[in-house]
């Protein structure tokens, strides 16, 4: 820029011009005399600026390498339908649509891979500004929490100058800008089959469905369908949709008839489809995947009438339907033995 060869001394508007130019990649400072910045520098918006008659009065723009942060929230579906901060997930800054060449930071290294705390805060910070004219940066997912389907959504990041004169990073996928990125629960869909020993199948059995708060088995066993007691009225089994992976607890609540109810519930872990049995050794039951996300479980049942718990009512009734015929024998044998002896005397 060159200024005109008059004396100025002061002027009512601005004789320099406001930030006008851009450069890619950099942010404008000031005005200066020098190419360099070492010599009379000069803000835009200047009423001020003396200049030199015998001379020719260049001034240079001066530029500072632009850097910026870039924040974001990850969040994730729960078992009980909420939306919140997940841990666990790690995402990666890159320079190339394929996302494999990571971003350098200001000091030429790597952009390491970021993984969120319990808050799900994603956040990348003094991000230097693409050098080319609307050059992008790419943010992907590398890591997902564990229960989660992977996200492959490839993010585009900009950036903009806010109205405090700040620059900030922009998350977009496609057009539209996101500030949270969120994952939906791994869930399988689990049918129930009743058979008997012979693997002939069975209906009318009734049971009930629980899942553990923790994996471990420590936690609150809830109903997180809220099916209930359910009943197996077909012999093709009782399907239940979009389990989330974890573990379950299979109570029989009533046995089909003619058959022995199940003692024990049946404790399986669900991942991905695939079933294991963990507890209820006393239980013949057999998995099979049917198909992606699909687990089976048979739970067999002994045929016969149920026996009295030890120690129930029902054995308490027989014992004392035992002493009492023993008594009357005992009464009988002493009355006969009275009479007789009368007889002889």
């Amino acid at each position: 820029m060159s200024v005109n060869n008059n004396i100025i001394k002061e002027a009512s508007k601005p004789i320099l011009p406001e930030d006008t130019f851009t450069r890619p990649g950099y942010r404008f400072v000031v005005w200066n005399t020098k190419k360099d910045g070492s010599g009379k520098s000069f803000k835009p918006g200047d009423t001020k600026y003396a200049v030199d008659l015998n001379k020719g009065n260049d001034l240079y723009a001066i530029w500072e390498k632009l850097y910026f942060d870039l924040e974001f929230m990850k969040k994730g579906e729960q078992v009980t339908g909420e939306v919140t901060a997940l841990a666990g997930a790690s995402f990666g800054l890159y320079s190339d649509p394929d996302c494999k060449t990571p971003v350098k930071d200001k000091d030429g290294q790597d952009f390491a891979v970021v993984t969120t705390a319990d808050d799900g805060v994603v956040k990348f910070t003094q991000i230097p500004a693409p050098s080319t004219e609307g050059g992008v940066y790419y943010v992907k997912e590398t890591v997902q929490p564990d229960g989660y389907e992977v996200n492959s959504t490839i993010y585009t990041v900009t950036y903009k100058k806010t109205e405090e004169g700040n620059y900030i990073g922009v998350l977009k996928d496609g057009d539209t800008e996101v500030t949270e990125i969120n994952n939906t629960l791994i869930k399988s869909d689990l049918n129930i089959l009743k058979s008997n020993t012979s693997g002939d199948k069975l209906t009318g059995a009734v049971f009930n469905l629980t899942r553990n708060e923790n994996e471990d088995g420590t936690g609150k066993w809830i109903d997180i369908k809220k099916l209930g007691d359910f009943e197996i009225k077909e012999t093709t089994g009782f399907l239940i949709k979009n389990l989330p992976n974890g573990l379950y607890r299979l109570t029989e609540v009533k046995a089909p008839d003619g058959y022995i109810i199940i003692k024990d519930p049946v404790q399986f872990k669900i991942i991905n489809g695939s079933i294991t049995i963990v507890a209820g050794t006393d239980v013949a039951a057999s998995t099979n995947a049917t198909s992606e996300k699909t687990a089976e479980i048979d739970v067999k049942n002994s045929a016969g009438t149920p026996l009295p718990m030890t120690g129930g009512p029902g054995t308490i009734l027989y014992t004392l339907g035992g002493l009492m015929l023993i008594l009357a024998s005992a009464m009988m044998y002493g009355f006969r033995m009275r009479r007789g002896e009368r007889r002889i005397k």
